[in-house]
């Protein structure tokens, strides 16, 4: 597969992006940064994708009385203990992608694994 997947070393926050990409994964990353830092990351991999391309994002995310609101809660802890990080609410980083011009964001719950959400964001073509 090494001809259809590129990996691209880096730091994303200062480094960046190629263009054209058909697809990026931002996973179990979004609780390490900053909404400004994610933002911005966000923004670039939009920049990044090809028209129609798509955002898979994978993260625990907070929800307004969600069942599995504990988990979320207990890894905002740890983060903010750990790395000054913390989970944010799902509404929230939808509301970034949006902003940022994704056209379609869709919620993808994992069975296994409660309280981790995909959300998979589309560029407009």
């Amino acid at each position: 597969m090494s001809e259809r997947v590129k990996f691209q070393a880096g730091d994303f926050i200062k480094d960046d992006f190629d263009k054209h990409y058909a697809a990026a994964l931002y996973f179990n990353i979004i609780h390490n940064f900053s909404e400004e830092d994610n933002r911005l990351v966000l923004k670039k991999v939009f920049d990044a994708l090809r028209p129609g391309g798509v955002l898979a994002v994978w993260d625990m995310f907070k929800e307004p009385d969600g069942p599995h609101e504990v988990q979320p809660a207990l890894m905002a802890l740890h983060m903010l203990v750990a790395s000054g990080g913390t989970s944010y609410m799902i509404g929230d980083v939808e509301g970034w992608l949006s902003e940022i011009g994704f056209g379609s964001v869709a919620r993808k719950k994992t069975r296994t694994l409660p309280g981790l959400t995909l959300l998979i964001a589309r560029k407009p073509s």
